[in-house]
């Protein structure tokens, strides 16, 4: 695997104290799993401080997406077609910005 550069922008391997580039050059050399667990118990130490209020507000809106979904109000796109879309107008501004 490296150092664990690669996994991480160059800016943020610097700002990183030494404990903390130790802990990550160790946790990148776990198996995908134990990464993916440790990514998530790390994530969620962050979320920590979030309101209840903010909480309940998710759960709601979480409810209404799925009843919407549930009673046909909401169409679903397949990710592949929202991906096709997403490239053709990327690359329509992209090209737009290269003639202007």
């Amino acid at each position: 695997m490296g150092d664990g550069k690669k996994h991480i922008g160059p800016l943020n391997w610097r700002c990183m104290s030494g404990e903390a580039r130790k802990l990550l050059k160790a946790a990148l050399r776990l198996p995908p799993k134990d990464r993916a667990v440790v990514a998530q118990s790390l994530i969620r130490s962050l979320d920590e401080g979030v309101a209840p209020d903010v909480e309940a507000a998710w759960a709601e809106e979480i409810t209404r997406r799925i009843k919407d979904i549930d009673d046909g109000k909401t169409k679903l796109i397949p990710w592949i077609q929202v991906r096709k879309s997403l490239y053709k107008k990327v690359k329509s501004s992209s090209h737009g910005r290269r003639q202007g």
